[in-house]
């Protein structure tokens, strides 16, 4: 960056008080008063610097004399090699209260300092004994997105150094590097940052087997944290119970909607990553707060041994959402005098995990306690792990398949070396940055590309974090110190719910995917819909039946073969209609003929006295979620006295 050329010598005077021109007459300018102290203050915005990307520097001033005039002076040094990268003289005097800003193009990565001086400019010479103020910052400027290794147990690492993501294996397709000692070896990859690293070990002890992380690291004290979590006390972990270990660190990755943000945390693109480096062919992604129940490798294992799987099939493992007193947590200890870390967990069972569920001490993701299925009790939200058929997996012995709704998100094991995905062995699509939609886009790419989903019994995962996330942990631990709450994770229903609508309304997938339940609008599920058959038919008045209200309606065209969502949308009586109030929601799985359909639909008898406006919407199960009003295939609306 450079500073702006001067003004011709006969331009008018700037009108801004913030660079007037400097008097070189000196008539009228007084020296300042050696008994008067001056501040200058200096701030740097955005606070993360990261190379390539802008940056605003502000300079203030406190105890300005009239009468006199001064000079400030701004210069940044890269630090290693002493070389000015940016120098600039302005004018100021008394009045100019507004801090001066510096608006610098780019930074090489790196260590700056920045030095910001207030001369007096009676002399107009810029010697020591000018000098009225001065202040320093010293700044480092990371390079964005760049991607390196911190631990790699093979020795078998897909690139040297540090290098940018957009000039790495995991910008493209890549294969498969595996070479196991074992085929049915399965490698869990998963994503973290730094103030995780309790939660890490703590998946990674009932794991027990072979891992692959992505770290991100938001700073260069995450950087240098991570570097030191890891090759000191997760590695060497992992070496002292014989498991393999392959850990890769993207470092501050520009938000590309906002470039003075950095993302937050680019979910796929680090979901990616960890895929990318694992060094078998059969990989489980899971998120790094999920506890693998006992001896869940070799329920695996047992299912790929006895052939019952198809090159095409993807192997779903159940989760649940735990709670504060379920379940149990390893115990993490550290000795003073050694980087050696001792871990001990405790039992995860499958009879656990009903116990708690009946009890709601456990629920389906996403959801009330209770079950949810296509089949009985359902609600929109069920799209994302309710297909999985959870009363199905309490009693089943043997894989079963389920059918897939866009939305779907289970956890998986791939056998990689039989995906035909198009981010190759990275399977996740890196343009999803932001939280949503970003697991289900997954999904939805094996449906399109005719993969079937099996559920494993026997087996399943549980989110647990609570505690392990108090950061005194990880600093009693692993000298982590506290980190910043970061929340802006980016809006779930804009970035990456329109990259998937995009997704899900190509039209060159039509007809290609594999689902049990079809669908009116998604072409790749797509069957032939005459919607003016479609008729939906409300009788004119609620039921009162077993503490619920009932609304008897028929249905007709319904197409066979697809399937259905009705949403039942009642505002409170004072509210205006569709801006608040209850929300129902049913499924109708798909007919195998033609017929004319009856249905009651039950809701809670708490609805208060009054006058009701009640809408029901007919809509495409496979659109429903993700497209929101663009999934509805009819409507009716009634007022029914309460």
């Amino acid at each position: 960056a450079s500073a702006p050329a001067p003004a011709p010598a006969s331009a008018p005077p700037s009108p801004s008080p913030l660079a007037s021109a400097p008097n070189r007459s000196g008539v009228g300018v007084r020296p300042h008063p050696d008994e008067v102290l001056c501040s200058v203050f200096l701030n740097a915005l955005p606070k993360q610097i990261h190379a390539l990307e802008p940056l605003v520097l502000s300079v203030s001033f406190h105890g300005l004399q009239e009468g006199c005039r001064y000079k400030v002076q701004v210069q940044i040094v890269l630090k290693d090699l002493l070389r000015i990268v940016f120098h600039e003289n302005r004018i100021v005097r008394l009045g100019d209260e507004q801090p001066l800003e510096y608006h610098i193009a780019s930074f090489y990565p790196g260590n700056f300092l920045i030095r910001a001086t207030l001369f007096d400019d009676f002399a107009r010479e810029e010697a020591d004994e000018s000098i009225v103020a001065m202040t320093t910052k010293m700044i480092a400027s990371v390079a964005p997105c760049q991607v390196s290794y911190l631990w790699s147990s093979s020795g078998r690492q897909l690139f040297q150094g540090s290098i940018s993501y957009s000039n790495s294996p995991f910008a493209r397709a890549m294969r498969a590097d595996s070479s196991p000692p074992h085929p049915l070896t399965v490698t869990m990859a998963t994503i973290s940052t730094v103030d995780r690293a309790t939660v890490l070990m703590n998946t990674a002890a009932h794991w027990k087997e072979d891992m692959a992380v992505a770290f991100y690291a938001r700073s260069p004290e995450d950087e240098r944290d991570l570097r030191r979590y890891v090759a000191d006390s997760l590695g060497p972990w992992f070496s002292s119970r014989n498991k393999s270990l392959e850990a890769v660190m993207l470092s501050v990755c520009p938000n590309r909607e906002d470039p003075l943000k950095i993302l937050v945390f680019p979910i796929n693109m680090l979901r990616k990553i960890a895929c990318s480096i694992a060094k078998t062919d059969l990989i489980l992604y899971t998120d790094v707060d999920m506890i693998a129940s006992d001896d869940i490798a070799s329920h695996i294992r047992q299912v790929y041994e006895g052939t019952r799987l198809k090159p095409k099939d993807l192997l779903v493992v159940p989760s649940f959402k735990g709670s504060s007193s379920w379940p149990p947590v390893a115990e993490i200890q550290r000795g003073n005098n050694t980087t050696q870390v001792q871990v001990t967990t405790h039992p995860v069972t499958v009879a656990d995990v009903i116990e708690h569920f009946i009890h709601c001490r456990v629920h389906i993701p996403g959801m009330r306690c209770g079950m949810w299925t296509l089949a009985s009790r359902w609600s929109e939200d069920g799209v994302f792990h309710a297909p999985t058929s959870y009363d199905r997996w309490m009693e089943e012995k043997e894989v079963y398949e389920v059918s897939y709704v866009v939305g779907y998100e289970p956890y998986f094991v791939v056998n990689r070396s039989a995906w035909e995905g198009r981010h190759g062995a990275g399977i996740y699509d890196d343009r999803f940055v932001h939280w949503g939609w970003d697991k289900a886009s997954i999904g939805f790419e094996a449906a399109r590309l005719g993969y079937s989903f099996v559920v494993l019994p026997g087996a399943f995962f549980v989110h647990v974090s609570y505690w392990l996330e108090d950061p005194s942990i990880s600093l009693r631990l692993f000298s982590i110190s506290p980190r910043p709450e970061y929340t802006d994770w980016g809006p779930p229903d804009t970035h990456g719910r329109r990259l998937l609508q995009d997704e899900v309304l190509r039209q060159d997938a039509a007809g290609k995917g594999k689902a049990t339940i079809g669908s009116c609008l998604v072409p790749a599920f797509k069957i032939p819909c005459d919607l003016s058959k479609l008729r939906l038919l409300p009788r004119p008045r609620l039921l009162s039946l077993a503490g619920f209200r009932i609304i008897e309606l028929e249905l007709e065209g319904l197409v066979p073969g697809v399937g259905y969502q009705i949403s039942v949308h009642a505002p409170s009586p004072e509210e205006q209609p569709y801006k608040a109030g209850h929300m129902w929601h049913f499924a109708i799985l798909p007919l195998e003929r033609e017929e004319t359909v009856a249905m009651n639909l039950s809701l809670p008898s708490d609805l208060r006295q009054g006058r009701w406006i009640i809408r029901l919407d007919l809509q495409d199960l496979q659109a429903a979620k993700l497209m929101e009003a663009q999934g509805t295939l009819i409507w009716d609306e009634r007022v029914y006295e309460l």
